[in-house]
């Protein structure tokens, strides 16, 4: 029992650390994509949409488990969540995500280079 308790400190540790690490502005290293993950489980920015290739505003909210992080879109509406991996570089200015299940925005599997502003 004690061990199960450490390893839960170790897991919820670990998680509220993927969350601060996120919270931030992100700039796509070599496209026009940003999001900022807000503190309060809130998002907001530019992805690009389908295959037009076009800008679009979008927000919403989000959760993490681990290194997965589910984003809601509320802004453009009718869409289903999607599941994104994500892994940050030892400095923390760096996320590198993996698309799981993008959806009609995403190709699954897509991977994309963030790094943090200010």
């Amino acid at each position: 029992s004690c061990v199960f308790s450490m390893i839960l400190v170790l897991l919820v540790s670990c998680a509220s650390k993927s969350d601060e690490m996120l919270v931030g502005k992100w700039q796509e290293t070599t496209g026009q994509e940003t999001i900022e993950f807000l503190k309060d489980k809130t998002f907001q920015g530019r992805l690009i949409w389908d295959i037009t290739k076009t800008p679009i505003d979008v927000s919403g909210t989000y959760s993490v488990k681990g290194d997965l992080v589910t984003i809601v879109l509320t802004r453009p509406p009718g869409h289903s969540p999607m599941s994104l991996k994500v892994e940050f570089a030892t400095s923390g200015k760096e996320m590198t995500v993996t698309y799981q299940q993008g959806g009609p925005i995403k190709l699954d599997g897509t991977v994309l280079k963030y790094q943090k502003l200010g």
